[in-house]
């Protein structure tokens, strides 16, 4: 399981680690949960509580991660969470999708519509709901199988030249009124 971003608390680590700890104990046993992120401000709550629940064997903190990595990184993990309580995109939900790891995201800000049907959504304010979609996506192989094939497609409907060429259009709309 993979978490990818700065370790801040609007990316709500401190409730995805809850919920991870949530998970039958087989299954933490076959899943490790790597998170990848430079530190932000406040991140040592999500350190100590960690080592409260006692996950230090099972949750691996990898640090910041190049972009030239970041791509193997992706590629080895069988889901992607990302419960962020604000984002004004969501970028790495775009990227784990690109790489076809199946998504759980939350259903608030821009996220839904970044992740379109091709994520499982959770509210993200919910450690229960956390839970039950991360369990839901680790022990159905085939939700994941149509997760990611949703996931290249939605990711396919993103790009930099079309939101260059929406940019435009906001401009040429905008400048060409008097």
């Amino acid at each position: 399981m993979l978490f990818v971003g700065a370790l801040g608390p609007r990316k709500n680590i401190s409730r995805l680690v809850q919920a991870y700890a949530r998970l039958p104990a087989g299954l933490r046993g076959e899943v490790h949960f790597v998170i990848a992120g430079g530190r932000g401000w406040l991140n040592e709550e999500v350190r100590t509580l960690v080592m409260a629940l006692g996950l230090n064997d099972h949750i691996h903190f990898v640090g910041y991660v190049s972009e030239q990595d970041l791509p193997a990184l992706y590629a080895i993990a069988i889901i992607f969470a990302y419960p962020s309580l604000y984002e004004g995109f969501g970028l790495p939900v775009i990227e784990a999708m690109q790489c076809g790891v199946p998504v759980l995201t939350a259903n608030v800000s821009s996220l839904p519509e970044v992740a379109g049907d091709a994520a499982v959504c959770v509210s993200p304010t919910n450690i229960e709901e956390i839970a039950d979609g991360l369990r839901f996506l680790l022990e159905d192989p085939a939700r994941r199988t149509t997760l990611r094939a949703r996931g290249y497609q939605q990711a396919d409907s993103f790009s930099w030249e079309r939101c260059a060429q929406q940019t435009l259009g906001v401009y040429e709309q905008v400048y060409g009124r008097d």
